[in-house]
């Protein structure tokens, strides 16, 4: 039937089949040859399947077992990456909460400081009714010396005190300011602090 020529009505094509021992190794060498090519891309599995070797049951055996060590190791490394990532994020989530409980200390001493600030506040304002009740009563002595010694005397008396007084209020508002200034200071601090956090 070949050479009479009556298959041809039957749309066949005569192709070269592998049968041969050289077949085989040619079309491993152009196995070979086209991985080379692409970069080594082939898998070593399908080269094996390809290759005109006794044995081969054997290398492909050994080939899986080689597959699976490697994916062992790639799992293994991946679980040490993640435990290593997991350590990074626990120790991040401490040093956050170690700044959270410093900043809530520092406003707790904010808090106290400003306490301390009124504390000084009221005392500086009962010291000032001291002082004008002294006055009152220097003022009332100092009436009662000017009926005695004279005017000129007292303008001079009166003075030293109206001195005496007048640095005496001056250093209360110094203290005052300083107060002020140092509660800004701790205020500013603490909400710099919270900010961060």
């Amino acid at each position: 039937m070949f050479y009479s020529g009556i298959f041809s009505k039957y749309q066949t094509v005569v192709e070269e089949g592998i049968l041969t021992p050289t077949q085989q190794y040619q079309e491993y060498q152009s196995w070979l040859e086209l991985n080379q090519q692409l970069g080594g891309v082939i898998p070593a599995e399908k080269l094996a399947e390809k290759a005109p070797i006794q044995g081969k049951k054997e290398l492909m055996e050994i080939l899986q077992a080689q597959r699976e060590q490697q994916a062992a190791a790639a799992a293994e490394l991946q679980n040490i990456q993640h435990a290593s990532e997991e350590a990074k994020l626990r120790e991040l989530h401490s040093k956050a909460a170690a700044n959270v409980a410093m900043a809530k200390e520092r406003y707790g001493r904010f808090e106290s400081n400003i306490g301390l600030l009124e504390e000084r506040i009221s005392e500086i304002t009962r010291n000032r009714a001291l002082a004008t009740k002294d006055k009152m009563e220097a003022l009332e002595k100092l009436m009662d010396i000017i009926s005695r010694y004279g005017e000129l005397e007292t303008k001079l008396a009166e003075q030293g005190i109206e001195n005496y007084d007048y640095k005496q209020m001056q250093k209360e508002n110094f203290e005052n300011r300083q107060a002020h200034q140092q509660q800004a200071a701790d205020e500013f601090t603490a909400k710099l602090m919270q900010g961060q956090n």
